[in-house]
């Protein structure tokens, strides 16, 4: 009798099981990537709202110090009026993007590890997303109106001349709506996706809780 009479081999059960979906794995090093871009532009919003009043006069005072190109426009020397600064909403909105960036960062992380929390956490950051978004929009709008309003009142200062050349305040509502509609793009995917289209830990091949690594 040969060896494989006494020992037939075996070759182990069969695998029935389906493959795990790949999207989890795309769209997770996606949201790593865009909430990474999100943290590092939000850093810089921030740093620009709380900063810009004191760069600009600082700024000011530079120029007037450094010798006068001709034809080239001056900067105000003065203070800039508490009228101009950022508005509370404006603040408000620096802060809450770079959250939404943290948020989906994480959630892009879990969502790699075929986490099921990935699936509450990207809802989350699409809402905290859209809150940052409609503030932003309203935080300009209020600042453009309160710019009209000191125009109005004071239509010769130094400040209302330099915002009207240099930031247009006439076209910063335009600029901020067509901005904030792109910036919404992802965050209403997100709420279509895990809201309706992917709503089981199974959709996205979840293991379980005993098979983490």
């Amino acid at each position: 009798m040969s060896q494989f009479d006494q020992n037939p081999p075996t070759f182990g059960e069969p695998d029935f099981a389906e493959p795990r979906p790949g999207w989890p794995t795309g769209l997770g090093i996606f949201s790593i990537v865009w909430g990474s871009l999100g943290v590092l532009c939000g850093g810089c919003t921030v740093a620009s709202t709380f900063a810009q009043g004191p760069m600009l006069e600082w700024a000011a005072k530079m120029q007037a110090q450094a010798p006068q190109t001709a034809g080239a426009p001056a900067m105000p020397t003065g203070p800039i009026p508490a009228e101009l600064h950022p508005g509370a909403m404006q603040v408000l909105s620096a802060v809450i993007h770079p959250l939404g960036g943290i948020i989906l960062l994480v959630a892009g992380i879990l969502l790699c590890m075929r986490r099921p929390v990935a699936r509450m956490t990207h809802l989350v950051y699409a809402a905290v997303s859209l809150l940052g978004t409609i503030v932003g929009v309203m935080g300009v709008m209020s600042w453009v109106g309160s710019f009209r309003a000191f125009e109005a009142a004071q239509p010769d200062h130094e400040w209302v001349a330099y915002f009207n050349t240099f930031s247009n305040p006439s076209m910063m509502v335009a600029q901020t709506i067509g901005a904030a509609f792109v910036s919404l793009l992802f965050p209403v995917f997100v709420i279509i996706w895990f809201g309706m289209v992917k709503k089981r830990p199974e959709d996205m091949g979840a293991v379980a809780p005993d098979q983490y690594v």
